[in-house]
């Protein structure tokens, strides 16, 4: 599987994620990888103590946010596209325990106009779906991009890289 490490930096204006942005000191420092072959964006992770929310246990927010994040890479660097999300819903239906090695890959479902369906999963180690995402997105125009992010006039957006 050949990745290729996302950065904020080679798709228009940098941000200080607090996902993915290694230079965020408060953030979470996930580093997402596009996995070309397999039409993914994928990360791993494994949660830490401070991640807790009940004792041995991830909380259920620092998990869904490493999906939100995933999602929004599937639609810029599968999709070369800018959105947001509309409404996402998630399904547990394992635990995701700290001091183990979990995976994130999300993917893009569907596309049509200014709407694009993105999914998602949380795996542990031995393969097994821990979370599983699923998230509706409204794409943006290229100017609405360009105003929410805000570049200005004669400068490149540059969402597949």
């Amino acid at each position: 599987m050949a990745r290729v490490r996302l950065e904020n930096t080679h798709r228009g204006p940098g941000t200080s994620c607090f996902v993915c942005d290694p230079a965020n000191e408060h953030g979470l420092a996930v580093p997402f990888y596009l996995d070309d072959e397999g039409h993914r964006v994928v990360a791993e992770f494994t949660p830490q103590p401070h991640h807790a929310g009940a004792p041995n246990f991830a909380h259920g927010g620092f998990a869904t946010a490493l999906l939100d994040e995933g999602m929004t890479w599937a639609v810029i660097a599968l999709a070369h596209r800018w959105g947001v999300a509309r409404r996402s819903q998630a399904v547990f239906h394992r635990p995701v325990r700290i001091g183990q090695p979990y995976t994130v890959a999300c993917w893009v479902e569907r596309s049509e106009g200014s709407d694009m369906t993105v999914a998602g999963e949380v795996t542990d180690a031995r393969g097994r779906t821990c979370i599983a995402v699923r998230g509706e997105f409204y794409i943006m125009t290229e100017e609405e991009a360009a105003r929410a992010l805000g570049v200005r006039s004669g400068e490149a957006l540059a969402p597949g890289g």
